[in-house]
Parts: C-alpha cells; sequence; structure tokens
C-alpha cells in the first residue's frame, strides 16, 4: 500500500494525486462556488445519459471532465459491506478526493455518484478512467476473500450490459491485464482491489457480459422478425383480391387456374410457393 491511503472506516481506497486538473479554467477547490456548479451541472445531466438501473444517486464533487470516449468498464471492490447510501456519503466528502460512477450494494441496488458523462477519481489512473465507466461492488462479509452477494453480482452484470449497449460496446474482453476492456484497480496502483472473490471471476463476467449481448440481439431480432411475420401474414390471409388485382383473379378463378383451398378461401395476398407456382403453369398447360 506504499501510495494508497486507505480510507479505514469505509474500506476505500485513493489516488494521493492532488487532482487539481484544470476545469472550465478552474482549480478543482480553488473557487467556493465551483463545486456548487459543477454538481448543479452534473445533475441536470444525469437522468438522461446514465443507466436506468439506479435507484439512488448521489452526485460526488469529486470528479473531473471526461477527455476520452467510453470504451471500458473497470470493476473495483469497496473493501467493506456498505450500502449504496453510504458510499455515497463517502464520495460527498470533497476531501476524500475519491469517488466512482456507480456502486452497488449487497442488496443489488444501484447507486449513481459520477454521471457517465464525466470521469471518476476511482482507479489512481487518470487514463483508465477517462476511458472507463467504474463501478464499485460491496463485499457480503469484510475479509478474505472478500465475496460479493448473488444480489450483488446480477446487479454487476446486469450493469455492466446496460453500459456496453449505451456506448456502443461490442463485448467485454479481459486479457489479464490493460490491453482488455475488462480493467481492475490493482493493475494501476499497489492494492489488492478488487479482492480475490470478483479477481477469479473477471474471465466469468466478460463471458456472461457478452452472452448477454448476443443473446439480446439476437432475441431483439429475432422478436422485430417474429411481429413483422404476423402483420405480413394476418394481411396475406385476406381472401378477398386487392382492387387492382380483381379483374386478374376473378378470370384465374373462371379458368381454374385458382382452385382455392377447398374452403371457399382463395388467399390471395398470401406468399406464391415455386411448387404453387408451378401448378398454376400445368393448369394452364404451360409445362
Amino acid at each position: 500500500m506504499s501510495d494508497i491511503f486507505v480510507l479505514e472506516d469505509f474500506g476505500l481506497s485513493l489516488n494521493p494525486e492532488a487532482e487539481l486538473e484544470l476545469t472550465d479554467g478552474l482549480a478543482k477547490g480553488e473557487d467556493p462556488d465551483f463545486v456548487r456548479r459543477y454538481e448543479e451541472r452534473s445533475a441536470s445531466s444525469a437522468s438522461s445519459s446514465d443507466s436506468s438501473l439506479v435507484s439512488y444517486t448521489a452526485i460526488s464533487p469529486n470528479k473531473s471532465m471526461r477527455t476520452a470516449k467510453i470504451d471500458r468498464i473497470t470493476i473495483h471492490h469497496m473493501a467493506g459491506n456498505l450500502t449504496v447510501e453510504q458510499c455515497g456519503a463517502v464520495f460527498a466528502n470533497a476531501s476524500r478526493k475519491a469517488s466512482s460512477n456507480y456502486g452497488i450494494g449487497t442488496d443489488g441496488r444501484v447507486g449513481l455518484y459520477v454521471p457517465e458523462s464525466y470521469r471518476a477519481w476511482t482507479s489512481s489512473s487518470s487514463a483508465n478512467d477517462n476511458r472507463a465507466v467504474t463501478i464499485e461492488v460491496a463485499n457480503s462479509v469484510a475479509a478474505e476473500p472478500w465475496p460479493v452477494s448473488d444480489a450483488a453480482y446480477e446487479s454487476l452484470i446486469r450493469l455492466c450490459v446496460d453500459i456496453c449497449q449505451r456506448n456502443n460496446i461490442p463485448e467485454l474482453v479481459y486479457t489479464g491485464n490493460t490491453s482488455g476492456n475488462l480493467t481492475m484497480h490493482c493493475w494501476f496502483a499497489a492494492t489488492s482491489c478488487p479482492g480475490t472473490y470478483l479477481k477469479a471471476r473477471f474471465p466469468a463476467i466478460a463471458e456472461e457480459v457478452n452472452k448477454r449481448l448476443r443473446g439480446q440481439t439476437e432475441d431483439e431480432g429475432y422478436k422485430q422478425f417474429c411481429e413483422y411475420m404476423e402483420r405480413y401474414m394476418s394481411e396475406a390471409v385476406k381472401s378477398d383480391p386487392s382492387p387492382w388485382a380483381k379483374a386478374a383473379c376473378d378470370k384465374a378463378i373462371q379458368k381454374g387456374v385458382m382452385k382455392g383451398d377447398g374452403s371457399g378461401a382463395y388467399n390471395f395476398q398470401r406468399p406464391l410457393t415455386r411448387e404453387a407456382y408451378l401448378v398454376m403453369q400445368d393448369r394452364e398447360g404451360l409445362l
């Protein structure tokens, strides 16, 4: 823990960097009204571009303007069993200089602390956090192996899927290092975060998120196809021909080219198969 200060009361860590990057020409903390204006501007955007899975919002003053496109997710653990409200209280303190975009409690509820349009101060790496949506996950037991509840794990998967969909990330790639787009805190600082339990599950997290991304895409496409075919076939089973085709249809019936389905229905608007076409040609003596 050489360069990480531990927030012992909540088990969170932060980067000791001064974090005095300029935003709109103002250094954070130098203008007494800056944090208030920053907060108001952030809060106004929280509902339009962030996850609909959020059930609690507490916008943190600890954030910067994002300078890169979101293309990765970084998962952390809280090193404690905090509720989304407690986690939000930690990040509400400007002197902490720590935050995350989202937090997940043991009960599976999701909190929003930094809108995705802003960079959260989470991973001890501005390069990573400018590109990442960061997520803090509560531990069901505040000790090794730092497990998380089934409800928290499921919410984590769902949140990752949601983030990928909204930010046009086609898949999560876990490579075991920073070359992938699913990253962990310990790659950027001397910390054990995200804990033994979650670390071991990163490959499975990426696999499940990608499975759901593909599955939802396929399901949505299939659903749209079925809806289209239902509408199409509801029109196709109509027995009466369209006005522009009625004369030709009447002639086909009179000449015996069209014989119907035996119940008096001719289903003129049903798609014509190749075999039906050949039968009709044969009836006309064209074969």
